[in-house]
């Protein structure tokens, strides 16, 4: 996944671009449960421009070109699908439920940002 960013805002700068790599591995546990593994990559680029109210020499996260960085991380989850064909499990009927949690295994920021220890998501899908 690509994001680009297309315009400057109000104050003369953009945002960077980010690029998304995902490598997954899912296996099918039983009719309803599955685990997955993935290796995400992101790398993302500094600003350009700058608001020219902000002194980067005070402030170090007003300096557009320290906005930058790369990221690997390592996830991995748990899936419960109810493909609606059980009587017993009627309320969950067509309802995904996925957690994921991951760690960093490889940072390197371009200045004073916040690193990630740990992400985790939870996903609720429902088909009808």
């Amino acid at each position: 996944m690509v994001r680009l960013s297309l315009d400057e805002n109000d104050n003369g700068y953009r945002v960077g671009e980010r690029y998304h790599l995902n490598l997954f591995f899912s296996r099918r546990l039983s009719r309803r449960w599955s685990a997955s593994a993935r290796l995400a990559g992101e790398w993302f680029a500094n600003y350009s421009g700058a608001d020219p109210d902000l002194d980067p020499a005070g402030v170090h996260t007003a300096d557009p070109s320290r906005r930058g960085g790369r990221r690997i991380e390592t996830l991995l989850g748990v899936n419960h699908f109810n493909p609606g064909k059980d009587a017993n499990l009627s309320a969950t009927n067509g309802h995904r439920f996925t957690f994921e949690l991951g760690v960093p295994v490889h940072q390197s920021l371009d200045g004073p940002q916040l690193e990630t220890d740990w992400t985790g998501h939870f996903v609720w899908q429902w088909t009808f």
